[in-house]
């Protein structure tokens, strides 16, 4: 399965380190308006579990800017995102909807 991931702050990077290690996921697309953090440096992350970023290879994954353009994007299979604020502009609603979006909240919020 392809995923992509929306947003590369500490969650967003929680995710493409949990699926890089899934058998049969690919991950093939990340959305981030952080030039740093989509060339796959995640290095300045920290979180509150004690562990940080990482430099990881994004050389064959497609980089969106924009989540318009993410969502717009055909050549995945899911989405996952850790931010509800991704989709909840109407605007964005109508995109997320038909996207086969996953959104997981944190459960400490």
């Amino acid at each position: 399965m392809k995923i992509g991931v929306l947003g590369l702050g500490y969650m967003g990077a929680t995710h493409v380190s949990a699926w890089k290690n899934v058998p049969g996921v690919t991950l093939a697309a990340v959305m981030s308006s952080d030039e740093k953090k989509l060339s796959g440096d995640l290095t300045a992350i920290e979180g509150n579990l004690g562990n940080s970023g990482e430099l990881l290879d994004f050389s064959a994954v497609t980089k969106h800017r924009t989540i318009e353009a993410a969502l717009a994007d055909r050549n995945w299979m899911r989405w996952t995102s850790v931010s509800r604020q991704i989709c909840i502009a109407p605007r964005r609603w109508r995109l997320c909807a038909p996207a086969n979006m996953c959104w997981w909240k944190s459960p400490s919020r």
